[in-house]
């Protein structure tokens, strides 16, 4: 019996890190949204912000005794899905066409932070989609620019009409939302932020 004790433990502590938990981790996130929420229909504006709440785990550190790199991208999936699932519904799947991430303090073990994500622009073809981490004394810790492209039916769609950007605002350009990654995003985060 107590034999077994370190394969319990190691299991309790690094489940989330087994074949398939990624996706189960996936549906726990999005089916809600799915099953409960078609498209929000106008409901929310496009700019809208969601907020996910996660905890720094053992399985998410690295040799240093922080969150490392993968695991920040890894979140952001989850975010990112489930941001987008309020606005598209299970009608489109989206294609990551990468993502810039930019790191100010670490997060530590069993930290409990913040996930916002919120749509900052779109092109014709892309969307561009912000992830900031946010620690328990509310400043920014991580902050993260994603551009994914809109399939459906097989074919990219121009995401603006999709999201309700308003006229005025799809004006935007992919040089000009790809300078908001420097050196912060297009928004002053100064010290006191983070």
């Amino acid at each position: 019996m107590w034999g077994l004790l370190p394969v319990f433990l190691i299991l309790f502590f690094f489940w989330r890190g087994l074949p398939g938990a990624y996706h189960i981790r996936m549906a726990w996130y999005l089916l809600p949204k799915l099953i409960f929420a078609n498209r929000r229909d106008g409901k929310l504006p496009w700019n809208w912000e969601s907020v996910l709440t996660f905890r720094v785990y053992p399985d998410d550190l690295d040799w240093n005794l922080h969150m490392n790199n993968s695991s920040y991208n890894k979140l952001c999936d989850f975010a990112r899905y489930s941001h987008l699932a309020v606005f598209f519904g299970r009608s489109v799947a989206g294609a990551n066409g990468g993502v810039m991430m930019r790191f100010k303090k670490s997060l530590g073990p069993f930290e409990r932070f913040e996930l916002r994500t919120r749509i900052v622009g779109a092109t014709s073809k892309w969307i561009f989609v912000e992830h900031r981490f946010m620690g328990s004394n509310g400043r920014c810790k991580a902050c993260g620019l994603c551009k994914l492209c809109i399939f459906e039916e097989g074919r990219v769609v121009d995401p603006r009409p999709l999201l309700g950007i308003p006229e005025a605002d799809q004006q935007c350009r992919a040089g000009e939302l790809m300078l908001l990654a420097e050196p912060h995003y297009g928004r002053d985060l100064s010290e006191k932020e983070f």
